[in-house]
Protein backbone atom coordinates (compact mmCIF):
# COMPACT_ATOMS: atom_id res chain seq x y z
CA UNK A 1 0.00 0.00 0.00
CA UNK A 2 0.84 3.21 -0.79
CA UNK A 3 2.11 6.46 1.14
CA UNK A 4 -0.80 8.43 -0.47
CA UNK A 5 -3.21 5.38 0.23
CA UNK A 6 -2.67 5.36 4.09
CA UNK A 7 -3.32 8.98 4.35
CA UNK A 8 -6.36 8.45 2.06
CA UNK A 9 -7.70 5.92 4.85
CA UNK A 10 -6.61 7.96 7.80
CA UNK A 11 -8.41 11.09 7.01
CA UNK A 12 -11.57 8.22 6.27
CA UNK A 13 -11.50 7.48 9.43
CA UNK A 14 -10.47 10.26 11.47
CA UNK A 15 -13.98 11.84 9.85
CA UNK A 16 -15.73 9.24 12.07
CA UNK A 17 -14.15 10.92 15.32
CA UNK A 18 -16.57 13.12 18.24
CA UNK A 19 -19.91 12.27 17.56
CA UNK A 20 -20.46 10.89 14.10
CA UNK A 21 -22.31 7.15 14.51
CA UNK A 22 -20.43 4.91 11.64
CA UNK A 23 -22.70 2.82 9.63
CA UNK A 24 -21.05 -0.03 7.79
CA UNK A 25 -23.88 -1.66 5.21
CA UNK A 26 -21.99 -5.07 3.79
CA UNK A 27 -23.27 -7.53 1.14
CA UNK A 28 -23.04 -10.98 1.67
CA UNK A 29 -22.49 -13.00 -1.39
CA UNK A 30 -18.89 -11.88 -3.13
CA UNK A 31 -18.37 -9.68 -0.40
CA UNK A 32 -18.54 -11.27 3.07
CA UNK A 33 -18.38 -15.26 1.41
CA UNK A 34 -17.47 -16.45 -2.10
CA UNK A 35 -20.08 -16.81 -4.60
CA UNK A 36 -20.56 -21.03 -4.81
CA UNK A 37 -22.55 -22.85 -7.17
CA UNK A 38 -24.62 -24.46 -4.19
CA UNK A 39 -25.67 -21.05 -2.32
CA UNK A 40 -25.86 -22.86 1.21
CA UNK A 41 -22.04 -23.53 0.82
CA UNK A 42 -20.75 -19.92 0.54
CA UNK A 43 -19.18 -19.71 4.23
CA UNK A 44 -17.44 -16.44 5.02
CA UNK A 45 -13.51 -15.91 3.54
CA UNK A 46 -11.36 -16.58 6.51
CA UNK A 47 -10.99 -13.85 9.44
CA UNK A 48 -14.46 -12.07 8.36
CA UNK A 49 -16.39 -13.59 11.48
CA UNK A 50 -13.79 -12.34 13.83
CA UNK A 51 -13.38 -8.79 12.16
CA UNK A 52 -16.69 -8.74 12.44
CA UNK A 53 -16.93 -9.64 15.86
CA UNK A 54 -14.52 -7.06 17.21
CA UNK A 55 -16.64 -4.56 15.41
CA UNK A 56 -19.56 -5.13 17.65
CA UNK A 57 -17.42 -5.28 20.80
CA UNK A 58 -16.16 -1.60 19.81
CA UNK A 59 -20.14 -0.83 20.13
CA UNK A 60 -19.62 2.19 17.92
CA UNK A 61 -20.20 0.87 14.49
CA UNK A 62 -23.97 0.40 12.98
CA UNK A 63 -23.76 -3.08 11.13
CA UNK A 64 -26.30 -4.38 8.84
CA UNK A 65 -26.31 -6.68 6.02
CA UNK A 66 -27.97 -6.28 3.00
CA UNK A 67 -28.65 -9.21 0.86
CA UNK A 68 -30.76 -10.57 -2.40
CA UNK A 69 -31.27 -13.80 -0.02
CA UNK A 70 -34.22 -14.56 2.49
CA UNK A 71 -32.64 -13.19 5.89
CA UNK A 72 -33.25 -15.95 7.78
CA UNK A 73 -30.04 -17.27 5.49
CA UNK A 74 -27.62 -15.15 6.61
CA UNK A 75 -27.47 -15.71 10.58
CA UNK A 76 -26.72 -19.96 10.22
CA UNK A 77 -23.81 -18.98 7.23
CA UNK A 78 -22.35 -15.91 9.23
CA UNK A 79 -22.51 -18.05 12.23
CA UNK A 80 -21.40 -14.85 14.73
CA UNK A 81 -22.68 -15.15 18.29
CA UNK A 82 -24.40 -11.81 18.51
CA UNK A 83 -26.65 -11.45 15.38
CA UNK A 84 -26.22 -8.72 12.85
CA UNK A 85 -29.36 -6.87 11.41
CA UNK A 86 -29.88 -8.40 8.07
CA UNK A 87 -31.97 -6.71 5.48
CA UNK A 88 -33.22 -9.39 2.69
CA UNK A 89 -34.93 -9.89 -0.32
CA UNK A 90 -33.41 -6.82 -1.88
CA UNK A 91 -34.39 -4.59 0.79
CA UNK A 92 -37.98 -5.95 1.21
CA UNK A 93 -37.69 -7.84 4.60
CA UNK A 94 -35.86 -6.65 7.79
CA UNK A 95 -34.59 -9.04 10.35
CA UNK A 96 -33.99 -7.53 13.57
CA UNK A 97 -31.26 -8.73 16.05
CA UNK A 98 -33.98 -9.90 18.69
CA UNK A 99 -35.36 -12.01 15.73
CA UNK A 100 -38.29 -9.78 15.15
CA UNK A 101 -38.72 -9.96 10.88
CA UNK A 102 -40.91 -7.13 8.53
CA UNK A 103 -41.59 -7.69 5.19
CA UNK A 104 -43.02 -5.28 3.09
CA UNK A 105 -45.48 -6.38 1.12
CA UNK A 106 -46.51 -6.73 -2.86
CA UNK A 107 -49.04 -5.54 -4.23
CA UNK A 108 -52.07 -7.46 -4.53
CA UNK A 109 -51.93 -7.67 -8.85
CA UNK A 110 -48.25 -8.58 -8.13
CA UNK A 111 -48.40 -11.24 -5.76
CA UNK A 112 -51.24 -12.69 -8.45
CA UNK A 113 -48.93 -12.43 -11.27
CA UNK A 114 -45.84 -14.26 -9.16
CA UNK A 115 -48.09 -16.96 -8.10
CA UNK A 116 -48.99 -17.50 -11.51
CA UNK A 117 -45.34 -17.66 -12.57
CA UNK A 118 -43.90 -19.62 -9.84
CA UNK A 119 -46.53 -22.38 -10.86
CA UNK A 120 -44.92 -22.16 -14.54
CA UNK A 121 -41.48 -21.89 -12.95
CA UNK A 122 -41.98 -25.19 -11.11
CA UNK A 123 -43.08 -26.75 -14.05
CA UNK A 124 -39.93 -25.41 -16.24
CA UNK A 125 -37.11 -23.58 -14.36
CA UNK A 126 -36.02 -23.49 -18.18
CA UNK A 127 -32.59 -25.63 -16.79
CA UNK A 128 -31.88 -23.56 -13.93
CA UNK A 129 -32.41 -24.25 -10.72
CA UNK A 130 -35.51 -22.30 -9.19
CA UNK A 131 -35.85 -20.55 -5.76
CA UNK A 132 -39.25 -18.98 -4.76
CA UNK A 133 -38.51 -16.34 -2.48
CA UNK A 134 -41.31 -14.28 -0.70
CA UNK A 135 -41.24 -11.16 -3.25
CA UNK A 136 -39.72 -12.62 -6.15
CA UNK A 137 -39.00 -15.92 -8.50
CA UNK A 138 -35.56 -16.42 -9.13
CA UNK A 139 -33.74 -18.82 -11.68
CA UNK A 140 -29.96 -19.55 -10.86
CA UNK A 141 -27.40 -20.63 -13.76
CA UNK A 142 -24.34 -20.92 -11.13
CA UNK A 143 -21.87 -23.33 -12.49
CA UNK A 144 -23.35 -23.08 -16.35
CA UNK A 145 -21.42 -22.01 -19.47
CA UNK A 146 -21.82 -18.23 -20.10
CA UNK A 147 -23.26 -19.81 -23.16
CA UNK A 148 -25.97 -21.82 -21.75
CA UNK A 149 -26.98 -19.36 -19.25
CA UNK A 150 -27.55 -16.72 -21.76
CA UNK A 151 -29.49 -18.54 -24.03
CA UNK A 152 -31.58 -20.28 -21.14
CA UNK A 153 -31.92 -16.96 -20.29
CA UNK A 154 -33.99 -15.71 -22.91
CA UNK A 155 -30.56 -14.00 -24.67
CA UNK A 156 -29.37 -14.40 -27.74
CA UNK A 157 -25.52 -14.86 -27.42
CA UNK A 158 -24.63 -12.15 -29.78
CA UNK A 159 -26.82 -9.40 -28.17
CA UNK A 160 -27.83 -7.34 -25.10
CA UNK A 161 -31.52 -7.63 -26.41
CA UNK A 162 -34.18 -9.93 -25.05
CA UNK A 163 -35.47 -11.94 -27.95
CA UNK A 164 -38.69 -12.09 -29.37
CA UNK A 165 -39.33 -15.61 -29.08
CA UNK A 166 -42.18 -16.97 -27.06
CA UNK A 167 -40.28 -16.47 -23.39
CA UNK A 168 -40.01 -13.09 -24.27
CA UNK A 169 -43.62 -12.34 -24.33
CA UNK A 170 -44.10 -14.66 -21.14
CA UNK A 171 -42.13 -11.64 -19.63
CA UNK A 172 -44.41 -9.27 -21.18
CA UNK A 173 -47.20 -11.46 -20.17
CA UNK A 174 -46.24 -11.75 -16.00
CA UNK A 175 -44.95 -7.62 -16.26
CA UNK A 176 -42.18 -7.75 -13.86
CA UNK A 177 -38.81 -6.57 -14.02
CA UNK A 178 -36.16 -8.27 -15.83
CA UNK A 179 -32.62 -8.22 -13.85
CA UNK A 180 -29.35 -9.63 -15.21
CA UNK A 181 -26.71 -10.54 -12.98
CA UNK A 182 -24.36 -11.89 -14.89
CA UNK A 183 -21.30 -12.80 -12.23
CA UNK A 184 -23.76 -14.82 -10.27
CA UNK A 185 -25.75 -16.02 -13.85
CA UNK A 186 -29.30 -15.63 -11.91
CA UNK A 187 -32.42 -13.75 -13.23
CA UNK A 188 -34.53 -12.14 -11.24
CA UNK A 189 -38.66 -11.87 -11.67
CA UNK A 190 -39.11 -9.10 -8.66
CA UNK A 191 -42.41 -6.95 -8.50
CA UNK A 192 -42.64 -3.59 -9.65
CA UNK A 193 -42.81 -0.91 -6.79
CA UNK A 194 -40.75 -2.89 -4.48
CA UNK A 195 -37.69 -1.72 -2.57
CA UNK A 196 -34.12 -2.27 -3.94
CA UNK A 197 -30.62 -2.27 -1.78
CA UNK A 198 -30.00 1.38 -2.94
CA UNK A 199 -33.64 2.59 -1.42
CA UNK A 200 -32.90 1.52 2.23
CA UNK A 201 -30.64 3.88 3.99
Amino acid sequence: MTVAAVEKIRTFFAGFAGKVTPLLLLDYDGTLAPFCVDRFLARPWAGVRELLTRIQQHGRTRMAIISGRSAHEIRPLLGIDSPLEVWGLHGAERLFPNGRRELQPAPAAAREKLEMLRALLKRDSFGGLFEDKANAAVLHWRGASVRKAMLSSFVRPDSSRESDEPDDRLLKQFNVKFQRFRLAKEQQRRPRGTWGKMELF
